[in-house]
């Protein structure tokens, strides 16, 4: 549990640098407000569309901020500068705030600047980020006020990469500490209320032979990473060393995270070669086996390669992402 206590700390910190970096450039440009926006996945957050930006941090004199705001990229004009990955500048700006997408309220600015944030996710694809700043005076915002956004960008880049590279190179838990949080799940869930679910990445000799073996562990590693970062804080698992990978959740929450897998898997996959996952699930308590043994039930999630048997408890699905 602690690891996954000093991911979400890593979380907060990363908000509240954005906030901080937010603030400077406010200052730095004597703005009304200052905004800056990220692709879903930098924030830990699955989107149902992959062209959307999210609020990561802010810095306003008003209270008319929408929290959680998001705005999809090539909508508006913080859209068009992650959508282009170009500057925009705009003054006189003669619209209603609310056109922006961030405020409730109409509050009377007279110019805007957009200036795109370079990122690369952990498979090395560039996307882009948007710090925004609004004016509420008459003047237009300067080349040096826009040359230093622009190096406020860089500085915004680098201080995410620093963030998400300690959630990066967090460990697994060891296997004592899954039983241990596993165990802590089940008795304050109730053990009528837990799944096993085991999942593996069902062609990774196909990946390999088509990919080479650098391209797909960091593939599958990508995967991996992603999936631990998705997972609730209340969701102990574990990556075996053959490459399983072991979640004890809520009966209830099985077919949202199963779902959600599929959905990052599809999202990184490699154009050449889809990747196709397995999954075994496994409820702790059944009528047929009342000892809700936590031990038994990982047991019964292995894969049997060449019979596959439905007994009622257990659910095995290969699905191609």
């Amino acid at each position: 549990m602690s690891q996954k206590l000093e991911h979400i700390s890593i979380e907060a910190e990363l908000r509240t640098t954005l906030c901080r970096l937010a603030r400077f450039g406010a200052n730095i440009t004597d703005s009304h407000s200052c905004f800056i926006f990220l692709p879903p996945a930098f924030l830990n957050r699955q989107s149902s569309s992959a062209d959307e930006l999210l609020i990561g941090g802010y810095h306003s004199l008003c209270n008319d901020i929408l929290e959680g705001c998001s705005i999809r990229n090539g909508s508006g004009l913080i859209g068009w500068v992650a959508r282009h990955e170009q500057p925009i500048h705009v003054s006189p700006f003669e619209h209603d705030s609310r056109t922006l997408g961030m405020y409730r309220e109409d509050r009377e600015l007279k110019s805007f600047i957009g200036i795109p944030i370079t990122l690369r996710n952990a498979n090395g694809k560039a996307s882009s980020g948007v710090i925004a700043c609004d004016s509420k005076k008459s003047f237009a915002f300067s080349k040096l006020q826009g040359k230093l956004l622009a190096d406020l960008a860089v500085e915004v880049s680098s201080a995410i990469e620093l963030l998400l590279s300690q959630v990066a190179l967090q460990p697994f838990p060891s296997w004592s500490e899954f039983i241990t949080t596993a165990e802590e799940t089940v008795t304050t869930l109730g053990v009528q209320s837990i799944d096993v679910m085991r999942l593996r990445i069902d062609n990774y000799n196909s990946l390999e032979k088509k990919l080479g073996s650098s391209e797909c562990v960091e593939l599958c590693q990508q995967l991996y990473r992603l999936l631990q970062q998705s997972l609730p804080p209340h969701f102990p698992y574990f990556q075996l060393p053959n490459g399983d990978f072991l979640i004890v959740m809520d009966n209830m929450m099985s077919s949202f995270y199963k779902n959600r897998i599929m959905a990052l898997a599809e999202h990184i996959q490699s154009a050449e070669v889809p990747i196709a996952l397995a999954f075994n699930r496994v409820a702790l308590y059944t009528r047929k086996r009342t000892n809700a043994s936590l031990e038994h039930a990982i047991g019964e999630t292995l894969f049997n390669d060449h019979t596959l048997s439905d007994t009622g408890d257990t659910e095995y699905e290969h699905r191609r992402a």
